[in-house]
């Protein structure tokens, strides 16, 4: 935008707007999933937790982008893993069905109703799961890539890849175990924590919910932790105060600590709103420098 457009205020403008979606709203989202599946799995005194999130995110809030990153290289290799793994184990354990799960996905996916009945609200629901999946069209992506220094078509390639594994591998595992769960139970709810706490103690009757709570405070927790190094270094970039860091790094804390009072709803709809607007600005800049 700013070299390409030699456009400085829209520049200026996208990069405030990110900060204030990616950095502030969305992370309030991860700490309010972190506190519903701890609620739904265990009988957590409300207090506790709160203190136990808010010192967790004082250390995030307050380390140094090095620190940060040196995190996130450790941390989110070996949740893939884990995830994969477990995930494999369900798949094994359960092999003499599969034929019968692939068989129901596209069934499901070719059929009658799926194709001309449900076509526009399964469009709209895979665009809004792929945007939120993949940040498309939001810029974040971007940002990730530009962090790496080297080879430009290797750090590109490394980001495409990356979404594909993200939507091929880590989207499918999950998706298997929740099919293989809905094919040998019958399922009422339609609240994916609820569902997803089923799922797990179903596979993993004695660890199932201790797993999932540790897994997904882990995803949520190293989401918090790259959504802060985006917002501080983007920050930086705009300027070098000290007491405007010093302010932003305290607003992240109160923002981030908040999602565990605020209800999802209220949550979710200053996200889709910012979101919204990134995307706008984001369509806008490429149409221009295609």
């Amino acid at each position: 935008m700013k070299y390409g457009l030699n456009n400085s205020s829209l520049a200026t403008l996208y990069l405030i707007i990110l900060i204030i979606a990616y950095t502030f709203f969305f992370l309030m989202i991860q700490t309010n999933t972190i506190d519903l599946i701890i609620k739904e799995n265990f009988n957590f005194n409300k207090i506790i937790l709160f203190i136990f999130i808010l010192a967790i995110l004082s250390l995030i809030t307050f380390s140094t982008p090095k620190e940060i990153i040196k995190y996130i290289n450790k941390v989110v290799p070996i949740m893939c893993v884990i995830l994969i793994l477990i995930s494999l184990i369900v798949i094994i354990k359960n092999i003499n069905i599969i034929d019968k799960v692939f068989y129901l996905i596209i069934s499901d996916a070719f059929n009658f109703k799926s194709v001309f009945g449900g076509l526009i609200p399964t469009l709209l629901i895979s665009i809004r799961r792929n945007i939120f999946q993949n940040e498309l069209l939001i810029g974040p992506a971007s940002i990730a890539s530009a962090v790496k220094k080297g080879n430009s078509h290797l750090v590109a390639s490394t980001a495409v890849m990356a979404n594909l594994f993200i939507t091929f591998v880590i989207c499918t595992l999950i998706a298997f175990l929740i099919i293989i769960f809905k094919m040998q139970n019958e399922v009422t709810t339609t609240n994916y924590i609820n569902l997803i706490s089923q799922v797990f103690t179903y596979h993993f009757p004695n660890i199932g919910s201790l797993l999932l709570t540790i897994l997904l405070s882990l995803f949520a927790f190293t989401t918090i932790v790259s959504g802060f190094y985006f917002g501080l270094t983007n920050l930086m970039y705009l300027t070098k105060n000290t007491l405007i860091i010093l302010i932003f790094r305290i607003n992240v804390l109160l923002f981030t600590l908040s999602g565990v009072i605020l209800k999802p709803t209220i949550i979710w709809y200053l996200i889709d709103t910012m979101m919204l607007i990134l995307i706008i600005l984001n369509v806008i800049s490429v149409t221009r420098l295609r």
